[in-house]
């Protein structure tokens, strides 16, 4: 992975792409079975909210691997649906008929001049199409999934590696707190969504958000699920308020730029993956 100044542009703050179906397809799988993929993720995540939600009591909504999840199942429900309705195109049907994949598998990176062309001697599809082509309905995926993928590294390394106290490892926990970046890791490596770095803003504001009412929270006398004057020991306010603060700036700021740059560095290798492998084809 090599970053480029264009990489930081701050025009790229906005969410906008030249391809469509970017947002709606695979590298490597066709357009049905990327479908099926999403729809079946998608399905077993709202499965799972519902039943942490209904027997699990009312401070469900306190914890921020819970927030992240709903983030997660959207992203898998809403993106299958995308997948589904640009299946049914006539863009996708020419691209089942026309390429190995069932859609264009290098999509990110040429922009009218192809360099590896001249090495392969290979013809690589190019779209000369610039700026924005996308909807209103695929911005707000991009953006939903953004905060999903960056939220759910997050909870699994904060997770395990600080707040787990010998807790019980149950299903809701191997889901909410080990799936969730399974799941994300899979899908980045499997679609193809592009991740670009200054985009950990929408991120940064669902996580500032969060750590702002868990101080309102604290304030107003709320508790745990086990009474405690704080959701997570972590952010215990009232009794080590010099770590919470500490914490919190590591989790909105620190924790939180590495995980993007994880999913920055996947959305690399999958980019490099698809061009060694599809120019041999």
């Amino acid at each position: 992975m090599c970053l480029k100044l264009s990489d930081v542009n701050p025009k790229k703050l906005y969410p906008r792409y030249p391809f469509v179906r970017a947002f709606t397809t695979s590298p490597c799988l066709p357009t049905y079975a990327f479908v099926l993929y999403r729809l079946i993720v998608g399905l077993y995540c709202l499965a799972w909210l519902i039943f942490s939600g209904y027997n699990y009591n009312s401070k469900w909504l306190l914890y921020i691997s819970n927030w992240i999840f709903v983030f997660i199942a959207a992203h898998f429900i809403f993106g299958s649906i995308l997948s589904m309705s640009y299946g049914l195109s006539d863009e996708a049907q020419y691209y089942d008929t026309s390429t190995r994949w069932g859609s264009e598998p290098f999509i990110e990176g040429f922009s009218g001049y192809d360099e590896d062309k001249e090495s392969t001697g290979k013809e690589v599809w190019v779209d000369e199409k610039i700026e924005d082509k996308l909807g209103l309905c695929h911005k707000l995926l991009w953006i939903i999934f953004t905060i999903a993928s960056v939220g759910a590294l997050q909870i699994t390394l904060i997770y395990w590696s600080i707040f787990y106290e010998d807790q019980e490892i149950n299903g809701v926990n191997i889901t909410f707190l080990i799936f969730n970046s399974v799941f994300i890791t899979i899908e980045l490596l499997l679609s193809n969504l592009p991740v670009v770095l200054l985009h950990f803003f929408y991120s940064h504001i669902v996580q500032s958000i969060y750590i702002l009412f868990t101080v309102l929270y604290w304030a107003f006398g709320g508790t745990d699920a086990k009474g405690h004057p704080y959701i997570y020991k972590a952010l215990d306010y009232e009794n080590e308020p010099d770590w919470a603060v500490i914490f919190a700036f590591l989790y909105v700021v620190i924790f939180q730029i590495l995980a993007h740059i994880y999913c920055f560095s996947l959305f690399h290798l999958r980019k490099w993956l698809v061009r060694k492998f599809y120019l041999k084809l």
